[in-house]
């Protein structure tokens, strides 16, 4: 009976001599050789460079005579001892799916069926490192798993990241080894970051300055990029949308709002990051008047001039009558969403003359004139003058308060209440 030892040994020039094909009995002994070693805790797999293996037969039976020196024994007529199937009979691969997608933190499984297998053993390979000899691992990774049937081996992998994707070998060792080239493709869903983002989500900047905006797309493959803006389009004269970066070389107040970075690569759902812009500039306003009509009478109630106003940080915004004081008693003053309202009761033709709104904040400040005109709609009443005196009497108290002419006070105050109530008779 004839022994076989089998060396595995580093190789210095990473050249495979031509393996013969193995006997059961030396297939047995690979195997549980590799089994001890297991058992007594060697790592076998970190214990070579990567890649370099090579196999050397040696017989221990002096009667073995190997003349060509190939490591296989030769007979009588120095022809190898070696049974070359025929050609129908050979190993052959079958129609197994070669890239198989998975993905990420998912199992993948790579199933490779050989037909006419025999006695041959199937092993797996990443690069030139063994991951598998038959059902024995050659790796530490518990990830790996290895299912071996009479004409398949199927190799499972769990957990999959980034790490486990690339190439895989299914191989026969047959007298010309066989391979079969297996691929993982990873998917990622697409995730996209605006780089260096405020923590604040905001990016607050003067008017006229420049600005750029990157956003950055990972995920397999990778997502394409782009940008929105909410509730309206991109700025006009900005670069294409599709693209990692917004620039804008001088920034406009029209610019403002909040934008999207939005990825895609077809799997899963876009992913989106945003981010909002905010312009700090000077007010800018812009004034009208508005009549406030009594639906059964037909008469004018309210007299408006309302101020629009846009102003970042804020305005303070007042309004004011250029050649006389505002009527208090008659006059409201309100705000509404960036509108500043003067509301005049009872308008009439004492009401005509020009306004002024004013607004300023730390950009600096602005004023708009509006000239209210006589027209059909301001009409003059006999009451007019009594509708004042209420104000007379507050402006007179307010001014001598601090005065020792109350005894004066007292008069004029109720010579005004009787005329007054003579008006009114």
């Amino acid at each position: 009976m004839t022994y076989v030892t089998v060396i595995i040994r580093p190789s210095q020039t990473h050249q495979h001599h031509n393996m013969k094909r193995a006997t059961l009995l030396t297939i047995l002994s690979l195997s549980i050789s590799l089994l001890i070693l297991q058992a007594k805790g060697y790592d076998y797999y970190d214990s070579y460079e990567e890649g370099d293996y090579e196999y050397e037969y040696i017989y221990e039976d002096d009667d073995c005579q190997d003349e060509d020196s190939d490591g296989y024994c030769d007979d009588e007529d120095g022809d190898d001892m070696y049974l070359e199937p025929e050609e129908g009979e050979k190993p052959q691969f079958g129609d197994d799916k070669t890239l198989v997608t998975v993905d990420l933190g998912n199992t993948a499984r790579l199933t490779c069926t050989v037909q006419k297998l025999g006695s041959q053993v199937i092993s797996w390979k990443r690069v030139d490192a063994f991951l598998f000899l038959g059902s024995s691992p050659l790796t530490n990774d518990e990830r790996y798993s290895v299912e071996v049937t009479d004409s398949s081996s199927s190799l499972t992998i769990t957990l999959v990241s980034q790490d486990d994707a690339g190439d895989f070998k299914c191989q026969v060792a047959s007298k010309q080894p066989m391979e079969q080239i297996f691929s993982i493709e990873i998917k990622a869903p697409p995730n996209v970051r605006i780089v260096s983002r405020p923590q604040s989500g905001e990016y607050v900047v003067k008017e006229g300055e420049e600005l750029r905006v990157e956003c950055q797309g990972s995920g397999d493959p990778r997502p394409a990029v782009s940008w929105r803006r909410l509730s309206s389009q991109l700025p006009p004269g900005l670069a294409t949308p599709h693209q990692e970066t917004l620039h804008f070389p001088g920034i406009s107040h029209t610019d403002a709002g909040i934008y999207h970075c939005v990825g895609k690569n077809g799997f899963g759902q876009p992913a989106i990051d945003s981010v909002q812009i905010i312009v700090k500039h000077s007010p800018r306003m812009y004034v009208h008047e508005e009549f406030v009509f009594n639906k059964e009478t037909e008469h004018v109630e309210v007299l408006k001039l309302i101020c629009s106003v846009q102003a970042f940080p804020p305005a303070q915004t007042k309004w004011k009558r250029n050649d006389q004081k505002l009527p208090r008693h008659r006059v409201h003053q309100v705000t509404e969403e960036g509108k500043h309202i003067l509301e005049i009761r009872k308008p009439r033709k004492s009401d005509a003359g020009i306004y002024t709104c004013q607004a300023a904040n730390s950009e600096g400040e602005i004023s708009a004139v509006l000239t209210v005109e006589e027209n059909e709609h301001l009409i003059e009443i006999v009451e007019e003058f009594l509708d004042e005196v209420p104000e007379m009497i507050q402006d007179i108290q307010e001014n001598s308060a601090a005065s020792s002419l109350v005894p004066f006070q007292y008069f004029f105050s109720s010579a005004l209440i009787v005329m007054m109530r003579s008006f009114g008779e």
